[in-house]
């Protein structure tokens, strides 16, 4: 069984990775965003000769890119939350 210090100090280490993971998914939903207002901008450009059709396809892989990443992060989070909340309930 781990000490008091030890859990002490893996509680902080997974404080800080719970805030890391927050960083990332904050930033993932502001690129997400920012895909989905270039997917808007290459269908406004469309009829201009087709000349929204690049910005449609990167900005959508873009989006697809950045969805996957924020989902991923979220599903880290929740299992670092339930191993902080075990780890919180033995260390009382």
């Amino acid at each position: 069984m781990a000490t008091p210090a030890e859990m002490k100090t893996h509680l902080e280490q997974l404080e800080d990775q719970k805030r890391e993971l927050e960083d990332a998914i904050e930033k993932a939903n502001k690129r997400y965003k920012i895909s989905l207002w270039g997917i808007g901008i290459g269908i406004v450009l469309l009829p201009l000769y087709w000349s929204g059709i690049p910005v449609l396809l990167v900005a959508g892989a873009a989006a697809l890119f950045y969805s996957a990443r924020r989902s991923v992060s979220q599903d880290k989070l929740g299992a670092l939350e339930t191993e902080i909340h075990k780890l919180e309930i033995s260390m009382a």
